[in-house]
């Protein structure tokens, strides 16, 4: 099952749906819509993490706390970056890791499904390439479902073992 995990994030429609996570935190950390080719495109700046990581979990956790959003953000930075920055693979990964904790079933379809959802709970503009994150006073808790919560439980274990493999990778990787 891992290996079946692992080959989704490099599933072409999955990739897709991460660039756009990718360009839409890009033109929030730039503040305008930024040329893919871009050098302010290469890396994401811990605040833009951070802001990301908030916008997260008020979108998946019902009681809002302020400080421990914080220390979630910080804590995954912490884990995810790699000489205080992130490049675009590391926080595809990241946002990949994220879906499946949250995602039950193993198909290209239910993460895509799941990226598209949630991204559009935190994100407004246009896609591809024109979408920014919104302010935290719009986004909305997204309420748990049994599969979900079946999922978080089984893919616990899995997502745990599956990120150490992700970081191994990432390790060469800025």
């Amino acid at each position: 099952m891992i290996n079946r995990r692992l080959q989704l994030r490099r599933n072409p429609d999955v990739t897709r749906v991460l660039e756009v996570w990718w360009t839409s935190a890009q033109n929030t950390q730039n503040g305008e819509k930024v040329p893919p080719d871009s050098e302010r495109c290469a890396l994401l700046s811990k605040d833009t993490y951070v802001l990301l990581s908030r916008k997260l979990y008020r979108a998946t956790v019902e009681e809002w706390d302020e400080d421990d959003a914080l220390a979630v953000a910080e804590e995954e930075w912490a884990k995810d970056s790699v000489d205080d920055r992130m490049g675009k693979e590391v926080f595809m990964d990241c946002i990949f890791e994220f879906a499946d904790m949250y995602t039950l079933g193993v198909s290209a379809e239910e993460y895509v499904h799941f990226l598209w959802k949630l991204f559009w709970i935190i994100a407004r503009g246009s896609p591809p390439d024109g979408c920014i994150w919104k302010d935290d006073c719009d986004i909305v808790y997204i309420p748990i479902n049994e599969d979900t919560a079946a999922a978080i439980d089984h893919n616990h274990a899995i997502t745990l073992i599956f990120a150490n493999e992700l970081d191994e990778e990432a390790v060469s990787r800025p």
